[in-house]
């Protein structure tokens, strides 16, 4: 079974025509009578009878409605949780700092940033340079901002 038969079907319910739901799935109305087949098929049963120009739901397809809706819904709850978050930015950001700049440049960075990204909880913490190079080394803290020798091993100073 596939979710493009489950749309189609409730395309079908919702229309009373295979020409109408057709038209509204933007499919050519024999590839979705033949979709709709291959789902009865699957199914073993008949899901609409079929009146000339109309279409009505057997008792089975009528039992078979609200699972595909309910389907459908959660296949688009499932989707807009994904858009929604996939551009969240929030959590815990640990900052390491050096005390001779943090007083000075971090209140402002730290404000606009806040006003940007309101779900994250920042810990600033002050200490001198090899102090937060080990911390960070370590995963202590996320990022640092202090004063870095060029012969700082795995720290290089970019140019």
């Amino acid at each position: 079974m596939e979710l493009h038969q489950l749309r189609y079907f409730c395309a079908v319910a919702e229309t009373g025509s295979f020409s109408r739901a057709a038209e509204q799935s933007h499919i050519s109305q024999p590839s979705l009578s033949q979709q709709i087949m291959k789902l009865e098929e699957e199914l073993g049963a008949r899901l609409f009878d079929r009146l000339g120009r109309s279409v009505r739901l057997t008792e089975l397809g009528k039992t078979f409605l609200p699972r595909a809706r309910a389907v459908l819904r959660e296949l688009e709850a499932a989707k807009g949780d994904v858009v929604e978050r996939k551009d969240f930015v929030g959590g815990p950001v640990t900052v390491g700092v050096i005390p001779t700049v943090g007083p000075y440049f971090l209140p402002r960075v730290l404000t606009s940033f806040s006003r940007k990204f309101p779900q994250v909880r920042f810990t600033v913490i002050e200490e001198i340079t090899p102090v937060l190079l080990d911390r960070l080394r370590g995963g202590a803290i996320d990022a640092a901002i202090f004063a870095l020798s060029p012969r700082t091993g795995d720290f290089q100073a970019s140019k």
